[in-house]
């Protein structure tokens, strides 16, 4: 088992941070690199909403942690802005309508539900935990 952990200011400049963080934990733990961007992507989703709808661009800090066990590899990501669990409220994403005309919002948890195999949300001490598996 391999993992890495670190938290991260919630701000869009850390973005690249990130980014680069995950890049190199998959590239050293022979995570292939389509594996490695869809992580990215969804840590990029789930962060910027953190940042946005969690934090509302004020001062917070958010963890990730990537653990690679196996034939999975997970990465969890959690903060302590207001209670909001994401996969509460799952409805299927309006890929048919024009944008114009769709609502805005929940394209993240289909974009999620998409990249990853599995994905959890618990609520402890006063922590949003969302995880994200992939089998590898």
């Amino acid at each position: 088992m391999s993992e890495m952990e670190k938290t991260y200011r919630a701000d869009f400049s850390a973005l690249d941070e990130i980014a680069e963080d995950i890049e190199s934990f998959c590239s050293a733990n022979g995570i292939s690199p389509e594996i490695a961007y869809s992580f990215n992507l969804c840590a990029d989703e789930v962060f910027t909403n953190i940042v946005v709808h969690g934090y509302k661009k004020r001062e917070g800090a958010v963890g990730i942690k990537f653990v690679k066990s196996g034939p999975q590899a997970s990465m969890t990501i959690s903060d302590s802005a207001p209670e909001f669990d994401p996969l509460a409220k799952i409805s299927e994403a309006d890929l048919v309508s024009p944008v114009e005309t769709r609502k805005i919002g929940g394209l993240g948890i289909f974009l999620l539900k998409k990249n990853m195999d599995c994905l959890s949300y618990e609520r402890k001490n006063g922590m949003n935990i969302l995880k994200m598996t992939k089998n590898l």
